[in-house]
């Protein structure tokens, strides 16, 4: 995985972003944020309209917030956007047009972005990035697309590390679930995110109440975490997780999502023995690895399981991922390992929450 760092944008850039709608519909709004910035951010101009391909539009809408065209967010704040009277359909791309008033200073992201963006010097109506175009890896300020016009009923957020996150332009188990199911799935995985520790971001224990349970209409979490706090530990110089301590996080969540209403749904760790990436491959990871995979078969904290060990285990080879599913590093899942992933989730995890 590649994580671009943190940078600044100058007063005339404009970041042309796209966004994926697995499930599309309109009117839309966006939802942006400043939450790392050490200054306002000033948006001279916000623009949206579906994306043709490699950072090219047609007809776009002007985007508003309280009404006004410019948009200021303040450090640590967040911004909704008005209704933008355009529609997406199902599967379409969404590209979202930001012109920058004043310089940014580092920028609020979120690293190894789902689909290209594009830096140019020029308006945010432009049909096409320029000349001299900058690519962007990461995404930057924004957090959601609502689309209204979706039929009622479950939403479900996937939260996780990089296995729900995604990596490139690979699929993602979030999108091919929403596909399946009909209905939206979103994605709160962090690449290289820790379920106890911060490290790589905010650990999920403690971000858990911002990007799930803040949700709106969120009936449906679930929850794959626990892998990258077995093989980062040498990477920050933290002890070793028990599996208690995995255990009881994990248990801790369940209960903050059922008392929000919210059916909490685990998933196994998955296999990683042989991963080219941190310390995945030791004997003692493996066997804290095997413990909580064994309480999270058995515990009635989560209400459903979608056991990735057992989905993704090389039936000839105990504790590695299977060939079949193998994206190189013997750790992240390949297409056919992200449709896999999907296909473990039964409907009938869309039940109401029993209590």
């Amino acid at each position: 995985m590649t994580f671009e760092p943190a940078r600044s944008f100058a007063a005339g850039m404009t970041l042309r972003q796209v966004v994926l709608l697995p499930c599309g519909g309109g009117p839309l709004r966006l939802h942006l944020s400043n939450l790392y910035g050490r200054a306002p951010l000033h948006l001279a101009e916000l623009r949206a309209a579906a994306h043709h391909g490699s950072g090219r539009i047609g007809a776009d809408t002007p985007v508003t917030a309280g009404g006004a065209a410019s948009i200021v967010i303040p450090p640590g704040g967040t911004a909704v956007t008005d209704p933008i009277p355009l529609t997406i359909p199902d599967g379409g791309e969404l590209a979202i047009s930001a012109t920058v008033a004043r310089p940014t200073g580092p920028a609020t992201s979120h690293p190894v972005g789902r689909r290209p963006g594009y830096c140019f010097a020029g308006p945010a109506a432009a049909p096409h990035p320029p000349p001299g175009t900058e690519p962007l890896a990461s995404d930057f300020w924004i957090t959601g697309v609502d689309a209204q016009g979706v039929p009622p009923g479950p939403v479900i957020v996937a939260f996780g590390d990089s296995l729900t996150d995604g990596e490139g332009n690979g699929l993602r188990y979030p999108d091919v679930l929403a596909r399946t199911l009909r209905r939206p799935v979103l994605n709160q995985g962090m690449c290289g995110n820790r379920l106890l520790q911060d490290g790589y971001w905010t650990a999920g224990i403690s971000r858990f109440a911002r990007d799930v349970l803040s949700v709106p209409h969120a009936t449906h979490v679930i929850i794959e975490l626990g892998t990258n706090d077995l093989g980062f530990t040498g990477l920050f110089n933290f002890p070793e997780p028990t599996a208690r301590s995995l255990t009881s996080a994990l248990s801790s969540l369940a209960a903050q999502a059922t008392s929000a209403g919210i059916v909490p749904i685990a998933t196994t760790l998955p296999p990683c023995a042989g991963a080219t990436l941190g310390d995945f491959n030791t004997p003692q990871s493996e066997a804290i690895r095997q413990q909580v995979n064994a309480w999270l078969r058995t515990t009635p904290a989560f209400p459903a399981l979608l056991d990735l060990d057992q989905a993704w285990e090389d039936p000839t080879n105990p504790g590695h991922l299977n060939p079949a599913y193998d994206s190189g590093d013997h750790l992240h899942p390949n297409n056919p390992g992200a449709t896999t992933f999907a296909t473990t989730f039964n409907p009938t995890h869309l039940t109401p929450n029993p209590t």
